[in-house]
């Protein structure tokens, strides 16, 4: 008798929490909407970031329809594409915490050298991924038929080098300064600029104001070649040094150019001093990297 209470007790009660996992299934949408009232409103980023602020992040949630959404209603992996879509974001981690936080880990990619085609400017890393910085992507929107790029808007490194060219030759012009940078490294000298234009012509811009016209084929024998000449080359004084022509089987060729028209010709901002000293340590100095750059490659 005993034995037919027992389970008679535990068939009922079965019987009760199936019929309340029943309910508890088809009002799992009520449910989840009483108790996810409170939004996720509260966000912990990581703090060392260069190109991301709080607007981007902000921008980021509302996009991905995760605004005033509470705790079971965020959807993170729509949250993680939309930063993911950002040109400059390398790589994203977000979760929640109960009841209404969300952790946003960023990882972003790290400048190399500056890139500009006279259109557009952006960033390249060391392994040569072209990305845009936030401020560099509303300049690119920009249109105007007289644009004028600033290549440092977001203020970052002055010593960071400027590549200018098409997209076409970016990997290559990067794989080139590698291997120049390593023959530049006995000298108090380095790359400022890489200019490569539309008709397959390479010129590097040095730390001191030195514009080298060069060889596409053999860069580095060419590179070689000028510093064992400017050795023995002096600046007259009075001139700059306007260029250096690398582009011949053996020997180099120099221009230079009284002081007084210097400004009128450099290809950037760099503005060279005095001659009168051995080429390659002649007593230059040079601004950093500014704005109000034109180019006039295709």
């Amino acid at each position: 008798m005993l034995k037919r209470i027992i389970k008679a007790k535990v068939f009922y009660i079965s019987l009760i929490l199936l019929i309340l996992l029943i309910v508890l299934i088809s009002q799992r949408s009520r449910i989840g909407q009483f108790i996810d009232t409170t939004p996720m409103d509260q966000y912990q980023i990581n703090t060392n970031l260069k190109f991301t602020n709080s607007e981007d992040i902000l921008a980021a949630i509302t996009n991905s329809d995760n605004k005033d959404k509470g705790y079971f209603s965020f959807n993170t992996k729509n949250l993680v594409d939309k930063l993911d879509g950002y040109s400059w974001i390398k790589f994203v981690m977000v979760n929640k915490v109960w009841p209404n936080t969300v952790n946003i880990r960023l990882q972003e990619y790290k400048p190399y050298a500056i890139w500009t085609d006279g259109n557009k400017v952006g960033y390249i890393t060391e392994d040569g991924k072209l990305f845009y910085s936030p401020k560099q992507e509303q300049q690119n929107a920009q249109q105007s038929e007289n644009k004028v790029i600033d290549l440092n808007s977001d203020l970052i490194d002055n010593q960071i080098p400027v590549l200018i060219s098409n997209q076409y030759y970016i990997q290559t012009a990067l794989n080139y300064w590698l291997q120049v940078k390593d023959d530049l490294d006995s000298t108090n000298l380095s790359i400022k600029e890489i200019r490569v234009d539309s008709s397959d012509a390479w010129q590097i811009l040095l730390s001191n104001g030195i514009l080298l016209n060069l060889d596409s084929v053999n860069i580095n024998e060419s590179i070689r070649r000028f510093l064992l000449a400017a050795e023995q080359i002096k600046v007259p004084q009075g001139y700059l040094v306007d260029y250096v022509d690398l582009r011949y089987n053996n020997g180099i060729s120099i221009k230079f150019i009284p002081e007084n028209l210097a400004k009128n010709v450099l290809v950037t901002s760099l503005v060279p001093g005095k001659g009168g000293q051995p080429l390659y340590n002649a007593n230059f100095s040079s601004e950093p990297v500014k704005g109000n750059y034109t180019d006039d490659l295709n």
